[in-house]
């Protein structure tokens, strides 16, 4: 779990601004090579960890799996019935990662 932790701290910053840049930028102001630096600064290290958390998410069981699972469904409950915003920043991202041709949506 330390490595997960460290990976986090590798990211957080990076997404930190980004965040920032999503929610304040005006349209009319908005830059793709901004947009893309932002993304490109996290991205790898948020890859990374997402890609080598899977095993630690499949051995939770010894850190109290019943529990954890419990709070994930209570997170996901709020997720669901959270602000539409939350939904609006975590799919384009999604979407950017998933096709593989980043190109052609940013």
């Amino acid at each position: 779990m330390d490595t997960n932790l460290e990976q986090h701290h590798a990211f957080e910053e990076g997404l930190k601004r980004f965040g920032e840049y999503v929610y304040s930028v005006k349209a009319e102001e908005w830059d793709r090579e901004r947009f893309k630096g932002l993304l490109d600064s996290f991205l790898p290290a948020l890859t990374t960890h997402l890609r080598e958390e899977i095993q630690t998410l499949l051995d939770l069981d010894k850190y109290g799996g019943e529990k954890l699972k419990k709070a994930f469904g209570d997170m996901e409950k709020k997720i669901l019935n959270g602000p539409l915003d939350a939904v609006c920043f975590t799919l384009p991202l999604c979407k950017w990662r998933d096709d593989g041709d980043s190109a052609n949506e940013i």
